[in-house]
Order: structure tokens, then C-alpha cells, then sequence
């Protein structure tokens, strides 16, 4: 399906002194929440939030802006999502005038265009930084730890916390991989994937591999992760070179791309190694499913400042 793309005016005012768009999500009333950053470096996140409001007769071409409200504190990498009533939620960030990886949280509620406190006790403050998440089909809310395989599993109904990953309390942690970095997918039939960024090399240990090529899949109806099977190619790249740095040198990093289910159900994880790779579902638990290579992305040309490391 071929488009165009359309410029639209940037926010009239900002209380920030300067707009510079980060998170943005669609909430079931049609309108936009854009997160303003602050300055145009994103060094410290922002706490102003925008709303875009699409026009009854020419859409969002012909939208305009309306709502600002702020948050107590700002954030920049954080989890965030819409819940089913409507209510946008973020959970921690990596950097955050709370502090830095704070596990803090707030809800914003459009019909009264206000912040509040998220309510997480101090024992779920692994939930933290820039925390995975995924809202599940039934409405609550799966969280993975900063640096570590557990997960929670939240409920905004009853406003209640739990581990989950546990096959409900009767079994040991079923995660394999630490969730830091991982970008969670909900597929088709309401599952969770995660592409591993860092698996322990025995169970619970804290040696790493830190360029797995391996993913996992949560089922909420048993509470357990299952391994999907080996992908063709790594997809976290773990260093660059900075020839910028005073001296110029490899920076370790942990970082891969996103990944998004296409309309025919299938996967698609794109690799911050170059490399992507495609996943269809098995036809049972004992046939998980299978992961085929994608076409690479061209080499990176930048040679200045972080170069790709991935070179075909």
C-alpha cells in the first residue's frame, strides 16, 4: 500500500522551552500522546506530555493540538503502554529526575488529563530503568527485571503484583534470558516473544552469553517461557568502536532491534547486528515453530562516531 507522508505543525507552546517528540501512543479515543524529551541532546528525558487530536472530517492530516499535562517526574526509556480502560501507564526509566534505572511509576488518566502515582511495592523494584514490558490479551500487564531473568506480571484492575514465569507459583523461574534490552512481541494466539539479548550459561549463573541466537515465548494460560528454537543469526551486537572517545576505542553495548508481528502471523526481529530473521509459528508445543533468515540491512557507511561493527 503506497502513501505519502505529510508534514504537521509542531506544538504551539511547551512549558519545556523546546519540543523534541519521544514516546508516542495511540489511545482508544483516537488521539496521540507525544512525550516532549526537552532539549534536542535527550539528555535527561522530559516530563511534558502532548495530545494530538485527529479532525472529524480530514483525520489526523488535519489534527490539532490540545492537552498538555505533565508527569512528577521525567523519564526517557521507560516502559509504557494503553491499558483496555483507556489509561496510559509508564513504568521506570533509564534516566529519570528520579534517578537513574528509577523503578518508580505513574498512570495517566485522559478523562480527567491528569497524572498519579502507579502504585508498585518496593519488593517488584527489579521492575526498573528501561524495563521490557507487554500487555497481555486479558488486560494485565508482564514486566522483565533490568538485569536478571524474572518477571512480574501486573494487574490494573485489582492493582495487584506477582512473579510470574513460575507456572503460578510451582515451579523455579522459567526464563532463560535476562530480560535487559529485550523488546517484547504479542503474537497472534497471545503469547509473548523475546529474542534473548544475555543468557546465563548455566541456569541462574552469572556468566553470560552475551550474543545468543536463541528466543523464548511466554504463555500466560501456564505461566511459563519456552524456548522457540535457534535463529540463523545473532542479533545483539555488543560493542562498537567510538573513534570519537578520548582515547578512541570499543564501547560494550547490548542492543538490538525491534521486532513486530506481520499480518500473516509471522515474526519479523530485526538485528542490531545487520543481521534479521523470521519466525512462523509450529503447528503444536512440540512444534514451536521455525526461524529463517531475512535479508541483511547494507553496512552502516558512518565511520565518525559508533561505526557499524557488522560489516557483510
Amino acid at each position: 500500500m503506497a502513501g505519502n507522508w505529510k508534514s504537521l505543525s509542531s506544538p504551539p507552546s511547551v512549558t519545556s522551552g523546546s519540543f523534541n517528540a519521544g514516546t508516542m501512543l495511540l489511545l482508544t479515543n483516537g488521539t496521540v500522546m507525544v512525550n516532549n524529551s526537552g532539549g534536542s541532546n535527550n539528555d535527561n528525558g522530559g516530563s511534558e506530555w502532548l495530545q494530538f487530536t485527529p479532525d472529524p472530517v480530514n483525520g489526523y492530516s488535519g489534527g490539532s493540538w490540545g492537552n498538555e499535562s505533565d508527569m512528577a517526574n521525567t523519564r526517557l526509556f521507560c516502559s509504557s503502554g494503553i491499558l483496555r480502560d483507556g489509561r496510559l501507564f509508564v513504568v521506570g526509566g533509564e534516566i529519570s529526575s528520579a534517578g537513574g534505572d528509577t523503578p518508580l511509576a505513574e498512570i495517566y488518566d485522559p478523562a480527567s488529563n491528569s497524572w498519579s502515582t502507579l502504585t508498585k511495592p518496593t519488593a517488584f523494584n527489579y521492575i526498573q530503568g528501561d524495563a521490557s514490558a507487554c500487555v497481555l490479551p486479558d488486560g494485565r500487564v508482564i514486566f522483565g527485571a533490568l538485569n536478571a531473568t524474572t518477571t512480574a506480571i501486573w494487574d490494573p484492575v485489582t492493582e495487584n503484583w506477582v512473579q510470574s514465569g513460575t507456572a503460578f507459583g510451582t515451579k523455579a523461574d522459567t526464563k532463560t534470558g535476562w530480560c535487559n534490552e529485550e523488546g517484547w512481541t504479542l503474537l497472534a494466539d497471545g503469547t509473548v516473544m523475546a529474542v534473548n539479548t544475555k543468557v546465563p550459561t548455566t541456569p541462574g549463573g552469572s556468566t553470560l552469553n552475551n550474543a545468543p541466537n536463541t528466543a523464548e515465548r511466554y504463555f500466560p494460560d501456564e505461566d511459563i517461557w519456552r524456548p522457540t528454537g535457534t535463529l540463523p543469526n545473532v542479533q545483539t551486537i555488543t560493542n562498537v568502536f567510538d573513534s570519537a572517545g578520548t582515547p578512541p576505542g570499543n564501547v560494550q553495548v547490548f542492543e538490538i532491534g525491534p521486532a513486530m508481528l506481520l499480518p500473516d502471523k509471522t515474526l519479523i526481529s530485526f538485528g542490531a547486528t545487520g543481521h534479521n530473521a523470521v519466525w512462523t509459528a509450529g503447528s503444536s508445543l512440540t512444534q514451536p515453530g521455525t526461524w529463517a533468515a531475512a535479508p541483511d540491512f547494507p553496512a552502516d557507511p558512518i565511520t565518525t562516531v559508533y561505526p557499524a561493527t557488522y560489516l557483510p
